[in-house]
């Protein structure tokens, strides 16, 4: 259950994040995941928000660790697909531009 400043965190992610304010909503996230490390959701959107901004590697980070300790959870059921995407967007390697020894 959300109650108090979570609350209110979480209603104002929901507004930055149907603006398309990445930046903002990693910035904001940021600082809950350091208030409330143990409330998933700021992982989730944090993701989210890394994922839509281009940054795969930072994006992976959170949602693995939203998969991993949600335990299931439907309502956090997103990361599992989000990883999914992103994964399957990571650029191969090509082997032609592998040096050659």
């Amino acid at each position: 259950m959300i109650t108090g400043e979570e609350f209110e965190v979480f209603q104002q992610l929901q507004r930055l994040e149907m603006e398309q304010d990445w930046p903002a909503v990693v910035e904001i996230c940021e600082a809950q995941i350091e208030k409330t490390p143990e409330w998933l959701t700021p992982y989730l959107c944090c993701g989210v928000a890394h994922a839509n901004l281009g940054h795969t590697e930072a994006a992976i980070h959170r949602l693995e660790l939203v998969e991993r300790e949600s335990g299931g959870n439907p309502l956090y059921s997103a990361a599992s697909r989000i990883l999914m995407q992103l994964r399957m967007e990571e650029p191969k390697a090509d082997p032609k531009s592998q040096p050659v020894n």
